[in-house]
């Protein structure tokens, strides 16, 4: 009975921890993005729109208006920088694992932006064609993923002190220092191929 009790009690404190620990890594990803990459983003839209007036009245390659500001449209961005930060929150919540702790912050920076430029980022497209400077706007599709990223790991290791992390504790040394290799190996596999993919990309910008 007193066994019984005990393991009771120990799934419901490692259930408490894992659910402490989703609620800092979603929220911290969900602010960060929504912010940084929300709001920066509209911010980084507004100036590119001032200095490209011939731009104003074309369809963006993500589909909105350049120029045209609308709630629904602020609202759509928010959300979806949102979610991607969220996302990304999870991953850096298990890829943090296998970095040391002085190469968490600026790992997660370096992942983030080498992601968001390969993602935002089309030579072949009409933002890179239309929008000036073309520097800043480079430099935002890249520095804004990057800040965000950056956000999120400062807000993970800060709410780490109090929490404790429900795993690979349970695991047996061997098991526990492999997981810790191998997560470690394909962060950084991660930020070579797509820092190569980026600056090949970035090359072909006309």
């Amino acid at each position: 009975m007193t066994r019984a009790i005990a393991t009771g009690t120990g799934l419901r404190t490692d259930v408490r921890a894992v659910a402490d620990w989703a609620i800092l890594v979603l929220g911290a990803g969900a602010v960060a993005g929504a912010l940084i990459g929300g709001l920066g983003g509209r911010l980084a839209m507004l100036i590119l729109r001032r200095e490209s007036p011939l731009a104003v009245g074309l369809a963006s390659d993500a589909g909105f208006e350049i120029g045209r500001v609308t709630l629904a449209g602020s609202l759509s961005l928010v959300v979806l920088t949102g979610l991607l930060g969220a996302v990304f929150g999870v991953v850096y919540a298990v890829g943090r694992l296998g970095l040391p702790v002085a190469a968490r912050v600026p790992a997660a920076a370096l992942v983030g932006g080498v992601l968001g430029g390969n993602a935002f980022l089309d030579p072949d497209g009409i933002d890179l064609l239309v929008l000036d400077p073309t520097w800043f706007a480079v430099a935002s599709f890249i520095a804004l993923p990057a800040l965000a990223a950056a956000a999120v790991a400062v807000a993970v290791e800060r709410g780490a002190r109090d929490r404790p992390w429900p795993y690979p504790v349970t695991l047996p040394v061997p098991a526990a220092t492999a997981t810790r290799v191998l997560v470690g190996a394909l962060v950084a596999v991660v930020i070579v191929a797509q820092t190569t993919s980026l600056i090949d990309l970035i090359a072909r910008i006309p």
